[in-house]
């Protein structure tokens, strides 16, 4: 598939750099936007004193930790999801990824070119 970017594996979730509030330790759970988005951070808040002196994970910027997004199977690259808040729920219609309810439930948006795709329940 061309467009994937991150599998899960046995966690049962991928694990992504993401921006997360400060004081964030791992193993806090983190709360992303009001869809009902959570994950579990799997690293420590880099500090700007960890990413300018390179003790930080790597391709990890200040500001991010590494958080565990439990039931997302995989991300795919997308077109620009415009008109889609981060970490809203998407849904897909005749091939449209919208916000509204009118489709499938697919997952959540991560950025503008990235969906979180949720595993079938």
């Amino acid at each position: 598939m061309k467009n994937l970017k991150h599998q899960a594996d046995r966690k049962g979730g991928v694990i992504l750099p993401l921006t997360v509030a400060a004081g964030t330790l791992s193993g806090q759970v983190v709360t992303l936007g009001a869809a009902g988005l959570f994950g579990i951070a799997t690293t420590d808040r880099v500090t700007p004193e960890q990413a300018t002196s390179g003790l930080h994970p790597q391709g990890y910027k200040s500001g991010q930790a590494g958080v565990l997004l439990p039931g997302i199977g995989l991300t795919i690259d997308v077109l620009p999801l415009t008109g889609i808040a981060d970490y809203a729920k998407v849904y897909v219609a005749a091939g449209v990824y919208s916000a509204t309810n009118t489709g499938t439930f697919v997952g959540w948006r991560i950025n503008a070119t990235t969906l979180a795709v949720r595993n079938n329940a």
